[in-house]
């Protein structure tokens, strides 16, 4: 019994939309949603694996890039090759990363709003080895927060 090849089982995992041009991949997908194939013993992208059917490897250290914005897109009229630079370029144009800051980092031992009382305090003239040891951090953190190096969003 053959098994079919990459290039049949890709074929058979996307269908055209005629209103946008996208070709729209339908089968599995990553939990960013971007299409998923498995090739060679491993998960891939697959608008990566339909750039290199088409154009062959992609070299080192580039990325697989929609020009149409649409993650399950795998049609390569709609990719492009970009640098990583590029890459976040692009997601800050179409306002598509998202940075955690703050609270929303899983290592945040502060909020927004103990930001804001530090700073009052630090305002007022207390030192910061109190306000530390009030909120279970180091001196060095209060310090970061004092500078504005570290919650520089907090106002």
């Amino acid at each position: 019994m053959r098994f079919p090849s990459l290039k049949e089982r890709f074929a058979a995992a996307w269908e055209a939309c005629p209103v946008s041009g996208c070709h729209l991949w339908t089968a599995a997908r990553s939990a960013s949603g971007y299409g998923a194939i498995w090739s060679n013993g491993k998960g891939r992208a697959a608008h990566r694996v339909a750039w290199e059917l088409k154009n062959g490897p992609v070299p080192d250290g580039l990325f697989v890039l929609h020009r149409c914005d649409v993650r399950e897109c795998v049609n390569t009229d709609h990719l492009y090759i970009g640098t990583a630079r590029e890459n976040i370029a692009d997601m800050d144009r179409r306002g598509r990363r998202v940075t955690p800051r703050g609270s929303e980092l899983p290592h945040a031992k502060l909020t927004e709003g103990a930001i804001r009382s530090i700073r009052k305090r630090l305002a007022a003239g207390e030192v910061q080895t109190a306000i530390a040891a009030d909120y279970g951090v180091r001196d060095s953190a209060i310090s970061r927060i004092n500078t504005r190096k570290h919650w520089e969003h907090v106002t």
